[in-house]
């Protein structure tokens, strides 16, 4: 964004300065900008760009790459919308402010924002949703609307250009609709193996990251401990909280997501770790994540993953249970 900023004659070390952040901060790969910072920097640079279309711009001049690994994990996914689970799942590793909710209606997939960010940057993401989704599979994806929350911009003839269909604004929610088969249009540049290193790669940076206080993150936690030997109830797991159920769900829906959703990331999640470790069969695996027998898990994995999960398991590590499914 800044770099886009730069070219459009904003004063980025000015910027930098008023939120402190040096500009030496900028090349320190792990180092984490604070929210309230980051998006301070995107509501300076629009306005000094004088440019009522700025996000597009950042989005269209940022080349594949320029989000690193998570970037990468999209270029090698088999699909347009194994590409932007990978964005839902991995967002952490860039800003905790991307994240989305896909919601399945008929014909249509509703990618909608969790978190509200500065217009400019909401408008960016989804133009970069797009762009990306249009680039890896060679076809040009239209979507069905988009729609943002805030006000509409002076001038919108570059966003109807971009998205090539309705943009509202001033909507309760942003969100961007896509057909079900172009999420299902593969990507040229598919590879699976390498695909799964990137994904293993960013879960444990993830793990890395200083723990969030979002009640997401709370569900998590406790879904986590009390996960091995069977699937956790969610009266359990709201007693641990000192809520009711009726609470625990109100809360994640306010969150974009639900508990059964958390449960089912949570032993992905897991269930890649261990399998990437390499010291846990697939038996005690499947007995940790709640699962009655090893073939419910089995499926579930290659629902998940694409691949059974005696694929994730490194040469020579133990595959107790059976073969690959």
């Amino acid at each position: 964004m800044l770099t886009f900023a730069r070219s459009r004659g904003v004063n980025v070390d000015a910027i930098l300065e008023e939120i402190g952040v040096p500009s030496s901060a900028l090349d320190e790969y792990d180092r984490r900008i604070p929210e309230a910072s980051r998006a301070r920097a995107w509501v300076e640079a629009a306005e000094q760009a004088r440019d009522p279309a700025f996000g597009l711009g950042v989005a269209e001049n940022a080349r594949m790459g320029a989000f690193d690994a998570l970037d990468y994990s999209l270029y090698f996914s088999r699909t347009v919308g194994e590409a932007f689970e990978h964005v839902a799942r991995f967002h952490r590793v860039l800003c905790d402010a991307w994240a989305f909710k896909f919601d399945v209606e008929a014909c249509v997939v509703r990618v909608r924002r969790i978190e509200r960010t500065p217009p400019p940057e909401a408008e960016g993401f989804f133009a970069l949703l797009v762009l990306r989704a249009r680039e890896l599979s060679g076809v040009a994806v239209q979507p069905r609307g988009v729609s943002f929350a805030h006000a509409a911009p002076a001038d919108t003839t570059r966003h109807e250009a971009l998205f090539q269909c309705p943009v509202r604004f001033a909507s309760p929610d942003s969100e961007i609709l896509f057909r079900t088969k172009d999420l299902a249009l593969p990507i040229r540049t598919a590879n699976p193996g390498v695909g799964s290193v990137l994904d293993r790669y960013m879960t444990e940076l993830l793990g890395r990251l200083p723990k969030s206080d979002s009640f997401v993150d709370l569900v998590r936690s406790v879904v986590l401990r009390s996960l091995r030997g069977g699937r956790p109830a969610l009266e359990k797991t709201a007693k641990v909280l000192h809520a009711s159920p009726r609470t625990v769900q109100r809360r994640l829906g306010e969150h974009g997501t639900s508990y059964v959703a958390v449960v089912e990331s949570v032993r992905r999640d897991l269930a890649e770790r261990l399998l990437a470790e390499g010291r846990t069969s697939i038996t005690e695996i499947a007995f940790m994540l709640g699962f009655t027998d090893v073939d419910g898990f089995r499926r579930m994995y290659k629902r998940w993953t694409g691949v059974a999960p005696s694929r994730g398991v490194p040469r020579g590590a133990k595959v107790a249970g059976g073969g690959a499914s």
